[in-house]
């Protein structure tokens, strides 16, 4: 029983491991989703809204506008994609965020994290055509775009590979026969009820530690998704809302010398 003990602990230490560095790598990638979201919109923000010689300021401020609403809607659709349920289904945020047709759109197709990426890249491509983004910049945000393609495939990756059902049956079933010999091995040994009690008391460690494990099996059932999609939608805020001091009289500035031109 006692070297059946090490092996089942070490069996179940081994699982609940490598569920954790499921749980962590999850973690890592909204990480890096939230820093280049915000990468996106600050490179953005600084090009086609604080720069005052701008080439086309209007088209600048639609295109400004329609990246905010790409980056906070691939957030809630990536999260709506990893927890399914109801929000998998649910169309409500691309149609508070988009037009109508392209809300409809994007929401029939099979992944709409990376139609959206793709409606970002091309107003991105449009920007760049017109001159409002020079192509240092756009080959950066290029690069970051392309980033979070690859961060979205390590995420369904996780979500769609799950640890091995097999494990976890032969975990339990070898836990379950330990625990009903413990009994037998203590008679004698102590008295019924410290008997008991040390039963009780081992059930329960072991039986913990099986249940973290299969709690994190799914790790974006226990990362926080909602927390971090206001973390992207307030960053996003930030950058393309509040305007730095000085901005505004720099851009009039300019645009009195054009009139004036």
């Amino acid at each position: 029983m006692s070297l059946m003990g090490t092996a089942l602990g070490l069996l179940l230490v081994f699982r609940t491991n490598n569920s954790y560095l499921r749980l962590s790598e999850a973690r890592q990638l909204w990480t890096h989703i939230i820093t280049l979201s915000r990468e996106v919109a600050q490179g953005v923000a600084v090009t086609l809204l604080h720069d005052p010689h701008v080439v086309d300021a209007r088209a600048a401020r639609a295109g400004a506008s329609r990246v905010c609403r790409y980056l906070a809607a691939f957030a809630w659709e990536l999260c709506a994609k990893l927890t399914g349920g109801p929000l998998a289904e649910d169309t409500g945020v691309l149609h508070a965020l988009l037009s109508d047709d392209e809300a409809a759109w994007i929401g029939a197709t099979r992944s709409r994290p990376l139609q959206l990426l793709s409606a970002l890249r091309r107003e991105l491509h449009a920007q760049f055509r017109i001159g409002n983004l020079p192509t240092h910049l756009h080959r950066k945000l290029e690069e970051d775009v392309r980033e979070l393609d690859l961060v979205v495939g390590s995420c369904e990756r996780l979500f769609s590979s799950p640890l091995p059902p097999t494990m976890s049956r032969h975990i339990v079933r070898c836990l379950q026969l330990w625990l009903f010999g413990l009994p037998f091995v203590l008679a004698g040994t102590m008295a019924p009820l410290a008997s008991a009690c040390w039963v009780f008391a081992v059930s329960y460690a072991f039986i913990g530690i099986d249940e973290v494990g299969i709690q994190v099996e799914q790790p974006f059932e226990i990362v926080p998704m909602a927390a971090l999609c206001e973390i992207v939608v307030r960053n996003l805020y930030e950058t393309f809302i509040d305007v730095p001091p000085g901005v505004q009289q720099a851009m009039a500035e300019v645009a009195g010398e054009r009139q004036q031109a």
